[in-house]
Order: structure tokens, then C-alpha cells, then sequence
């Protein structure tokens, strides 16, 4: 087997199953998210591309009124004593002309368009077949790019509503000679972890709660060189190695991941639909950017709202007990089963039982203490029905989501593979060259002028879509998380 072919086949195998495995490692709720092709279509537009339909039965039918239950009435009269009639007033039966019919609301949801490129030296394939070196060098690299696009997945789940990475507190373009530059988030707009060394971004200028996609900040590419993660501090620098000291990036601009916008700086929306896009009071929801998708609309159809409440305090029983028995009574027969929250919130919340007298009593009965510190597992029972409490440093800060992922609410859309409608990896990834006709995926980089290099590239896009089937949740924010959380 030559080495384009061993490449090609490597990668065709590799790829999908480290996006597949990464995201559980970046996100732990994907194991609860099924993963399914089922009733995904192929959408009517021209063009390939995929779609899910969502039906669902909206109000009640029929009409019902009260009735006599001792049926009609005979009545008597002297003129003539031994006949009788019926009274009048019998009873007449709802019209079933005006008899309401339960109607229904049809969602179509597009799934989701990512295209993604990489390339090798052409002079590798030169050779009869790869030796060990370089072999290791394309497993670290396919490994690379499928957590990259497991991370851009991750983040579109828990990001912000503004499709932004988050808004800069902080910011210095003055380090290492004007090469560098660093900048901290605002705590509830993003999430450090949301950044890797080696990922792109561009900055915006603040439009109240998002970008302002048509005032982009900055004229260059940028890297993130560095994170660090304890301190909450990400580092760029331009990825042609030039200055960025007199690039106008302030305070209160947000971070979007690079070549995040079209030429009329119309955003596309990051991969998925997350928590923040379906779990609303009011406006739209599921509603897809640059589209004329115009979503659901909650004024119109208010059973698909969520309860959102700003607590502005730390998560505690009473707290918890109150919003999950708000949500119940107005949405009796639906079950909440999961929370999704940052480990400072529940850190917090673990402080309450001893925020008071703060004092506890040891039972010793003579004998030695035999003592031991920490806590085991955090749960949570509401009436008898115990919730799973899942943490991640990519949930927003101050922030605690209740949401059902019982019964595959959530899903994870991916286009049908043949063979077949359920997928563990899916047909999801599909390389661009061999719809050219190529036995292989990998065709020669060309510069902006044309010119050949040596440089080999395979172009890939990627159809997905993380969607719920029953929107209705519960998000609670503006909680206290624990002293020393990181953003």
C-alpha cells in the first residue's frame, strides 16, 4: 500500500472517532446526548444538506357543557290530565361545526455546516511508505484536529447567547515587545476553557449583550499562544509573527472564534443549538443566524417556555426547592432529571450547611476519631425523584441549568450512513476531493495567485446538530460561586 493510501485510509478511520471520543472528555454531558440519524433528511433546498423535523400536537380538541343528568321533564297540565309532553329546554349537543381540533407546530431544524482543512509535506509521499517518525507526527496531528472540532462543538453548547467565545475584562496588547497580548473574560460571558493554544480568533466591538458583527476590532489574524487555566488568563499573538500593540482591541470587546462571520459580517451560527439558544422566556428560540429561520416563538406559543430567574445569591435548598417546584406545578407530568452547573456553584452550595452556627459534633464513644475531610457525591431529590448533577468548566459561571436528557430529549443529529439510521460515528464527515472523483482525499495547496505547493491538503465539512426534542428547563443565574473560582 503506497503512502497517500495509507494516509487516506488512517484518516478516514481516525477522524470521526476522536470527535467522537473527545467530547465526553471535554464536556461529560455528551454521554447522556444520544447520538442518532434517525429522521434526518436530506433538506428540499438545492444543494446537499441535511434536516430534522420536529412535530409537535399543540391545545385540545372538542367541545364539552353541562348537562341535566335526569334527562328531560314531562309535564302536566289540568286541561289535560292524562296526557303529558316533554318540557321544552331539552339539551342540545355542542356544535361540532365550531368543535376546536388540536392543532400542530411543525419545526424543521437544519443541521449544522462546519468545514475543516489540514495538510501534510508532499514530499512524503515520495516514499513507498511512511516510516514510524512520520506516521507518529499524522496520529498527533489527526488527533489535534479532531479535538479542535470536538472543543468548537463543546463550546457552542454552553457559549454565551451572542455567539461569542466571551467579553474581555481586561486587556494588555503590550507584552513581549508588542508581540503578545492577553486578556481575561467577564465571569458569565465565557469560559477559559473554551480556549486552546494553537486555535485562531478575531474580537468585535460590544453591542449590549454580543458582538456587534459589523465593527470587527483588529485587522489580524490571531493564535492563542498560551492559556492559563488557573488564573483565567489567555494570551494571542498575530499569527504571522508581527506586532499587535497598536491593534484596537479594548475592554468589554467580545472573542469569537476566527472567520466566524461571512463578507457582510453576518454571523454563522457555532455548530449547535445550546443551552442558551432553547432555554428562553420570551422571543424566538432555535432560531438560526443568517437564515430565514425565524424559530419558535414563545410570545405566540408560551408552553415551550423555560423559567429563567436571576438569584443573585448562593444556590442553596430553599432556592432549589422553590424554582424545580415553580417549573412542576406549571408543567405537572414533565420530568426534570439532570443539572448541568460550574464546579464554583456547587462548591458554594456544599458551604451552606455549615454557613451558619458552623460548628459540628463528633460522637468519639472512648474510642479514637477516625476522621475524614472531603465530600463523596452531590445529589439532589425533589419529592422523591433524584436528579444527576453533572459539573464542567465549560458551563458559564454563576450559572446552574435544570434540564431533561431522559428518554433522549437531547440528540445529537448526524446525516444517515448506508446501512442503516443509527450511527455511533455517522456519516458526518465527508471529504471534499473525492466528489471529484480522486481515490483519495488529498489534492495540491495552491497560493492566491494560482501557483502550486508543496504542500498537500485535505479539505473535509462536517453535518451535525444538537437539538432537544422538549425544550422546557430551568436556569437559574447570578449565583455565588465559591471563593477562588476561575472564570
Amino acid at each position: 500500500m503506497s503512502a497517500m493510501e495509507t494516509l487516506d485510509h488512517y484518516i478516514r478511520e481516525e477522524l470521526p472517532s476522536v470527535i467522537h471520543e473527545s467530547l465526553p472528555e471535554i464536556a461529560p454531558v455528551y454521554p447522556y446526548i444520544k447520538q442518532t440519524s434517525m429522521n434526518v433528511v436530506r433538506n428540499q433546498d438545492i444543494g446537499r444538506g441535511w434536516e430534522v423535523r420536529h412535530l409537535y400536537d399543540t391545545g385540545i380538541a372538542g367541545l364539552m357543557k353541562p348537562s341535566n343528568p335526569m334527562g328531560m321533564n314531562m309535564r302536566g297540565n289540568d286541561e289535560y290530565p292524562q296526557s303529558h309532553v316533554l318540557e321544552d329546554g331539552h339539551d342540545v349537543f355542542p356544535s361540532a361545526i365550531n368543535a376546536p381540533h388540536v392543532g400542530s407546530i411543525q419545526r424543521v431544524l437544519r443541521l449544522m455546516k462546519s468545514t475543516g482543512n489540514f495538510g501534510i509535506p508532499a514530499t512524503w509521499m515520495q516514499a513507498d511508505r511512511l516510516n514510524a517518525t512520520q506516521i507518529e507526527y499524522v496520529t498527533r496531528d489527526i488527533k489535534g484536529v479532531g479535538k479542535m472540532r470536538a472543543l468548537t462543538e463543546a463550546t457552542s453548547f454552553f457559549m454565551h447567547s451572542g455567539n461569542a467565545l466571551g467579553q474581555i475584562k481586561e486587556v494588555d496588547f503590550t507584552l513581549s515587545s508588542n508581540k503578545q497580548g492577553k486578556f481575561e473574560l467577564v465571569a458569565g460571558t465565557g469560559r477559559t476553557q473554551y480556549f486552546r493554544p494553537g486555535m485562531c480568533v478575531e474580537f468585535f466591538d460590544d453591542n449590549s449583550n454580543g458582538p456587534d458583527w459589523t465593527t470587527k476590532r483588529g485587522s489580524l489574524q490571531y493564535i492563542v499562544s498560551n492559556v492559563d487555566y488557573l488564573n483565567g488568563v489567555i494570551t494571542v499573538a498575530d499569527v504571522a509573527g508581527g506586532d499587535i500593540h497598536d491593534e484596537s482591541i479594548a475592554n468589554d470587546d467580545w472573542v469569537v472564534a476566527y472567520d466566524h462571520a461571512d463578507g457582510s459580517n453576518t454571523p454563522y451560527q457555532m455548530r449547535t443549538w445550546g443551552l442558551e439558544d432553547w432555554i428562553a422566556d420570551s422571543g424566538d428560540i432555535l432560531q438560526e443566524e443568517g437564515t430565514s429561520n425565524q424559530g419558535l416563538d414563545l410570545d405566540a406559543y408560551g408552553q415551550f417556555k423555560s423559567l429563567i430567574q436571576d438569584v443573585g445569591g448562593p444556590l442553596t435548598d430553599t432556592v432549589l426547592n422553590s424554582y424545580v417546584a415553580q417549573f412542576m406545578d406549571a408543567y405537572p407530568g414533565f420530568s426534570l432529571d439532570t443539572f448541568i452547573s460550574s464546579m464554583g456553584v456547587q462548591m458554594k452550595y456544599l458551604e451552606q450547611p455549615e454557613a451558619y452556627n458552623n460548628r459540628m459534633f463528633y460522637d468519639r464513644q472512648g474510642q479514637a476519631l477516625d476522621y475524614q475531610g472531603g465530600w463523596n457525591d452531590v445529589g439532589y431529590t425533589f419529592n422523591g425523584k433524584k436528579f444527576q448533577w453533572l459539573t464542567t468548566p465549560m458551563c458559564l459561571s454563576g450559572t446552574l441549568y435544570a434540564v431533561k436528557f431522559g428518554e433522549g430529549n437531547v440528540k445529537r443529529y448526524v446525516p444517515p450512513r448506508i446501512g442503516g439510521s443509527n450511527a455511533e460515528v455517522g456519516s458526518e464527515i465527508e471529504f471534499l476531493v473525492p466528489l471529484t472523483g480522486a481515490t483519495n482525499m488529498f489534492k495540491i495547496t495552491h497560493t492566491s495567485d494560482g501557483a502550486s505547493t508543496e504542500l498537500l491538503e485535505a479539505p473535509f465539512w462536517q453535518y451535525a446538530l444538537v437539538a432537544p426534542v422538549d425544550v422546557k428547563s430551568v436556569k437559574l443565574h447570578g449565583l455565588t460561586e465559591a471563593d477562588g473560582s476561575i472564570i
